[in-house]
């Protein structure tokens, strides 16, 4: 059994432990209320009690009390698709892409209607700007066989490379259609 004292200084430690918390989010809260003050001054409305949609800021708005990513609409791009070796006879390439912040989503299809010499794998600009890390773009073949694969994006890279199926082998085929779709944060 614990001794009255060891009882007594067990409890001032879990005042002082709660006091120090109490300090703590005491702080906390005045950051956030200076934040908010910040925002308002500068014509942001609060959140709390709005019935109204308004826009925060980089394409997110406020519904209710919900915070929502309002993307808008894409904007259409053509990359230029290179193969590993050789070169197309006739190949396109037709995309959308939308931005929030940094990050970029984006969707491409390749349309291969003849290979010429083309072979090995494919690779294509990204849609805007370069990539801040690496990241991975999913591909499916949506016309023949229906095959799915991958495309990889380095870090500080500007271009989506090694686009392939799923054991690494070629998607360059006459008629192939290769959807691509990924995201990747920009630099």
């Amino acid at each position: 059994m614990a001794s009255i004292t060891d009882v007594v200084s067990t409890i001032q430690n879990g005042v002082t432990s709660f006091n120090n918390l109490t300090t703590q989010m005491k702080g906390s809260f005045n950051n956030i209320s200076s934040q908010l003050t910040t925002l308002q001054s500068s014509g942001v409305k609060s959140i709390a009690g709005n019935t109204g949609a308004f826009t925060l800021s980089n394409g997110l708005t406020n519904v209710g009390n919900d915070i929502q990513i309002a993307a808008g609409a894409w904007t259409v791009f053509t990359p230029t698709v290179t193969p590993s070796a050789g070169a197309f006879t006739t190949v396109s390439a037709s995309g959308g892409f939308y931005t929030i912040g940094k990050l970029v989503h984006f969707s491409v299809t390749i349309t291969i209607t003849a290979i010429g010499t083309a072979s090995g794998v494919m690779s294509i600009p990204l849609p805007v700007g370069t990539a801040k890390r690496a990241a991975s773009v999913i591909a499916t073949e949506t016309a023949t066989v229906g095959t799915s694969g991958y495309g990889r994006i380095a870090a500080t890279g500007a271009n989506i490379n090694s686009i392939s199926k799923y054991d690494n082998t070629s998607y360059i085929a006459n008629g192939a259609v290769i959807t691509l779709t990924g995201i990747y944060e920009q630099t």
